[in-house]
């Protein structure tokens, strides 16, 4: 027998009551499931053990004392708790070590960091700093590490090969760009150009009327200047 029910509803409404009416109900009932068949999650460990004991105090209420014994072996916990449980009974059926052991969150960071940099080479690290420059919002690069790891979650979440991951890449790519309108290379360049002729006016006059006599600024504008020959 196969029952599976959800349940959604805010804080103090009620969850925990319904749900031990349901199980009692699905282990006393016609057809009666067993205890060790019972699966059921919650947000918090303590929410599930007050559920179980529930759940055990009804039946031992109406007489299913030998129902209520089992109770520790149905699988009631939060969704890494119960997804443990069923991992450590079926480690061999899964083909894993029995031994599991979550990892916690520094750990996991250390041993993404640890396999990155096992794969990554220095062209790949500055490629990545240079698109997180580019597209900073103007206080700094983002953390593209931090984006890396959120690709890899989802890549591993939803069992993508990587063939797939770069379809995926590719097809996203595509959707975004239909978004933008056609723009080509010498419309590119005669903008960017604008915007440097702006931007060297603007300093050389601060420079001229002495509001800005530091050194970094005449450094600046002669990069720009080189930037701005080097589109014509």
């Amino acid at each position: 027998m196969e029952n599976i029910t959800f349940i959604s509803a805010g804080a103090g409404s009620g969850k925990t009551f319904r749900l031990a009416n349901e199980l009692e109900q699905i282990l006393t009932g016609k057809d009666a499931a067993k205890p060790a068949g019972i699966i059921g999650t919650t947000f918090t460990n303590l929410a599930a053990n007050e559920l179980r004991e529930r759940v055990r105090q009804r039946l031992n209420e109406r007489g299913y004392s030998n129902i209520a014994n089992q109770m520790e072996l149905a699988l009631l916990g939060t969704v890494n708790s119960v997804c443990g449980q069923l991992l450590n009974r079926f480690a061999f059926e899964a083909g894993l070590s029995p031994n599991l052991k979550v990892i916690e969150e520094t750990e996991a960071t250390q041993l993404f960091n640890r396999a990155f940099e096992a794969v990554s080479t220095s062209e790949t690290v500055q490629e990545l700093n240079a698109l997180a420059v580019l597209f900073g919002d103007g206080k700094g690069a983002h953390d593209w590490s931090d984006v890396v790891r959120r690709v890899v979650v989802a890549t591993r979440a939803n069992d993508l090969t990587v063939d797939q991951l770069k379809a995926d890449g590719q097809r996203s790519l595509e959707e975004i760009l239909n978004y933008l309108p056609p723009v080509s290379t010498k419309d590119l360049d005669a903008e960017l150009g604008q915007a440097l002729d702006s931007a060297i006016k603007f300093i050389e006059q601060a420079i001229n009327e002495e509001k800005d006599k530091t050194k970094g600024t005449k450094e600046y504008l002669e990069l720009i200047k080189s930037e701005r020959a080097s589109l014509t």
